[in-house]
């Protein structure tokens, strides 16, 4: 069997079973170094997403209130009232 180069070392070719499980480890540690990367930017995500939430509403906020009081007639401007919700 010819030999191989695996990770800086010469081996030999290992017989199916044997390359299957090597094969199945070396997946397995890939996935682990994926999940590792996904997990670490997990958390980072959710602490960027907590604050654009807090911001946006904050800026929502804002917003309304500073429209409503340019919007809003003062009591001198605003007439009479009527109309079916007002009372008599």
């Amino acid at each position: 069997m010819p030999p191989s180069l695996r990770y800086g070392k010469i081996a030999r070719m290992a017989d199916p079973m044997d390359r299957k499980l090597l094969l199945r480890e070396d997946l397995s540690k890939e996935y682990y170094a994926i999940l590792n990367v996904v997990s670490s930017y997990d958390g980072w995500l959710l602490g960027v997403k907590g604050w654009s939430v807090t911001l946006s509403l904050a800026a929502l906020g804002l917003g309304f209130s500073s429209s409503i009081s340019h919007c809003s007639p003062s009591p001198q401007q605003a007439g009479p009232r009527s109309g079916p919700w007002t009372r008599s």
